[in-house]
């Protein structure tokens, strides 16, 4: 006979808080590898958010300048930056982790459900949703929507 558990979910969710030229995305821990400052091999060939690649553990891992996935100017690295490197959401055998350029230092936050207040504003193409916490204005990413643009136009 099989029983079923149930699943409880969790009080807090430990997170970071990753700075882009736009502002904060907010990730929790699991989806985040390893951050890392690196130099950025460019491509010419992809578009203008898909930054190039940067060498990360014998892997070569594309890197992405999260606001241009949304349509804002996207400034191009000039040597070392930094990139938060994430596991893929959809676990795709052709794309494990990808790097996202970041303009700082991430902050760790431990988030309650109740500590979190979801904004009122207009979600763009990459982005599920608009928070505050703590009087930081957040961005919650779409994953599945980065990956799978990742996946097309590569």
């Amino acid at each position: 006979m099989n029983q079923v558990k149930e699943e409880k979910i969790p009080n807090e969710i430990p997170c970071l808080l990753l700075p882009t030229q736009t502002g904060f995305l907010l990730l929790p821990n699991v989806s985040i590898a390893e951050v890392l400052s690196g130099e950025i091999k460019t491509n010419t060939k992809t578009p203008p958010w898909h930054l190039g690649s940067v060498d990360w553990r014998t892997l070569w891992v594309p890197v992405i300048a999260f606001e241009g996935l949304n349509n804002h100017p996207v400034a191009m690295p000039d040597g070392t930056v930094r990139i938060a490197i994430l596991n893929s959401y959809g676990k795709h055998s052709m794309l494990p982790f990808y790097g996202l350029r970041i303009t700082g230092i991430p902050r760790l936050v431990r988030i309650f459900q109740q500590d979190l207040i979801v904004e009122n504003e207009k979600v763009l193409p990459a982005e599920i949703m608009h928070v505050s916490y703590q009087g930081d204005r957040l961005v919650i990413p779409d994953l599945s929507y980065i990956e799978g643009e990742l996946l097309t136009r590569r």
